[in-house]
């Protein structure tokens, strides 16, 4: 867009991995995307844990999901992170480690 990454970027090239295949070898493509954030395992676990993330992010709003600041804005209002957890039954734990990769694969990406 205007350079800048956001949240919403990161859930859009996630659908375009899931339409790709071998998940696998895909990962390793992306730049700044560490090995050991997916889960080391067959092929099925590895969507799994994509699809999680993705949930995760269906449950954030526009305003977050669009916010040049992306991770920022969490670490502004740590509601929002209960909220993204309780909204996608996940731990809070698991939504600050999507932002932690968000803010990594933001970095390389700009």
């Amino acid at each position: 867009k205007h350079g800048e990454f956001t949240l919403r970027d990161m859930y859009e090239q996630f659908q375009n991995i899931m339409k790709m295949g071998p998940f696998s070898q895909i990962m390793g493509m992306i730049p700044g995307f560490s090995q050991d954030f997916m889960t080391k395992g067959s092929e099925q676990e590895s969507m799994a844990r994509l699809k999680r993330l993705m949930t995760m992010m269906d449950s954030m709003n526009d305003q977050e999901l669009d916010s040049k600041d992306g991770s920022k804005i969490f670490q502004r209002e740590p509601g929002r992170v209960r909220r993204v957890a309780n909204g996608s039954g996940v731990m809070e734990r698991e939504v600050q480690e999507l932002l932690k990769q968000y803010t990594k694969f933001a970095q390389v990406r700009n």
